[in-house]
């Protein structure tokens, strides 16, 4: 495999979804436009308003797009752009969504769930939120999440959010081989710094193994449709992994060495580059 030539695509559209290692993955992203103008999505109605309200030329000023957005943003882009973004396993997801909103009380949820000592199988028996309803599945489709009532996702949705992975996302990683997915992402684009240190990581929180199967069940069951969605996913990654041969495995291998080896200070680049600024 050759060495990867630096190639930044311009605007690339990072669609970070809740709880799949996303927060970790933008500050890679960040880091690899020195300079350049970002505009972050929260997820706040708001935000999507005001990036639709702006002006065309405006609009046609960041190199790059991240956060909490559906898909079809880029039709309010002008000119080409790029997706990319990272899955998680609906199971795993769920798990830590739940955890993580009983260790943050500024969640819009915490005091539902701590308050009424909602159990994790209350928590999705009891249809708490939309964000507990294949919500992996819901950012890929050309409708707002609440457009969409608990329990009507459809085969229909599940193949068209599919058919957008296809042709719109040359770039896609999963959230369980993590490693794997930036030393793609780092040959598909030429990235040069891929390091990284956890962020926003649900760490009072119990394995999937020691979840209940009753609860498993529940929440497979309600996320059927983000449990084929991965599995797609994950399909999709292993066959474009697969192309790039076998100096891929041994780039990953050498990555997660890097990664293993006890943390010292980043070389710094000969001439300081100003960082970007995300607005």
């Amino acid at each position: 495999m050759a060495e990867p030539r630096p190639y930044y695509p311009r605007t690339l559209i990072f669609l970070h979804l809740p709880k799949a290692a996303g927060t970790t993955l933008q500050d890679i992203v960040v880091r690899q436009y020195p300079g350049a103008q970002g505009y972050r999505f929260t997820g706040a109605p708001q935000r999507l308003d005001d990036f639709k309200a702006m002006p065309e030329p405006a609009r046609a000023g960041f190199d790059f797009l991240s956060g909490h957005v559906h898909f079809g943003i880029h039709r309010w882009v002008p000119g080409p752009s790029t997706y990319m973004t990272m899955l998680r396993d609906p199971v795993d997801r769920i798990i830590s969504h739940y955890y993580f909103v009983l260790e943050h009380p500024e969640h819009y949820l915490h005091k539902i769930v701590k308050g009424g000592r909602l159990s994790l199988h209350e928590y999705i028996a009891r249809r708490t939120s939309i964000e507990l309803d294949n919500d992996q599945t819901r950012y890929f489709l050309l409708r707002e999440h609440n457009e969409i009532p608990f329990g009507s996702i459809s085969d229909a949705m599940l193949s068209e959010a599919k058919g957008v992975l296809d042709a719109y996302f040359p770039a896609i990683g999963l959230a369980e081989r993590f490693d794997d997915s930036l030393v793609y992402l780092q040959c598909l684009f030429g990235w040069l710094d891929v390091s990284y240190e956890r962020r926003n990581v649900t760490r009072d929180r119990p394995k999937v193994a020691e979840v209940p199967p009753a609860t498993i069940d529940l929440i497979r069951e309600t996320n059927r449709f983000d449990v084929g969605l991965y599995e797609h996913a994950r399909s999709l990654f292993e066959r474009r992994t697969a192309a790039l041969g076998t100096a891929f495995t041994r780039r990953c291998d050498q990555f997660r060495r890097q990664q293993a080896a006890p943390p010292g200070p980043r070389p710094e680049p000969a001439l300081r580059r100003p960082q970007p600024a995300l607005h």
